[in-house]
């Protein structure tokens, strides 16, 4: 065969060989590189929004954890504050007990008591048969010497020294059946009811 005969047959067979093989390659490699390309946009779409649905969520879980947090640092607070109140008060109690039986312990003031009742009784006309309770720790005849002779004498037969009061006395009327009690536990009683709730709206003047 010819030179140039078999360079055109070769020129033939490539003109060929791109044209059914060469360039349906490269169409199908484009085809095939957009393909990709919009599946990597769609990846990275789809990615972008499972990162801020992510995202919600955890903002979303934060909230719900900081109101749980909120919750228990909102019961902590007031847990505190009752126990603030509860402690103070229970300073304040005792600091008022220990004055009411310190100055109620007092023998003129246990005289005096006892004088106050004694005249309200002799006042009324409710008997002679008296039973008179006073502190262990005062001295009886100390007492005696503050009261009128006719009470000290009805205080010397019918008196009764008792550890439990601090303070005071107690006078019981056998044949009638009454007590009158003006001893330190009476007067912190009556005092608690009113010193503690003042004490409370004085220095407790907001709502937990």
């Amino acid at each position: 065969m010819p030179l140039e005969t078999a360079d055109n047959k070769v020129k033939e067979i490539c003109a060929i060989l791109r044209k059914e093989t060469l360039e349906p390659a490269q169409g199908e490699a484009k085809e095939i590189i957009a393909a990709a390309v919009k599946e990597a946009d769609d990846l990275i779409r789809k990615a972008k929004e499972e990162v801020a649905r992510i995202r919600e969520e955890n903002k979303l879980e934060l909230l719900k954890e900081l109101k749980v947090h909120e919750g228990s640092i909102q019961l902590s607070i007031r847990q505190g504050i009752s126990n603030l109140r509860q402690n103070i008060e229970k300073i304040f109690s005792k600091e008022l007990d220990s004055e009411i039986e310190r100055v109620m312990g007092k023998e003129d003031v246990v005289a005096d008591v006892i004088s106050i009742v004694l005249g309200l009784i002799e006042k009324d006309g409710l008997g002679v048969n008296l039973q008179v309770m006073i502190p262990k720790h005062v001295n009886l005849e100390a007492v005696c010497s503050k009261l009128t002779a006719d009470f000290s004498a009805k205080v010397k037969k019918g008196s009764i020294q008792i550890e439990d009061i601090k303070g005071g006395a107690e006078i019981k009327l056998i044949d009638k059946k009454i007590s009158i009690e003006l001893t330190d536990s009476a007067v912190k009683e009556l005092l608690a009811s009113y010193v503690i709730p003042e004490l409370r709206e004085k220095i407790f003047w907001f709502k937990s």
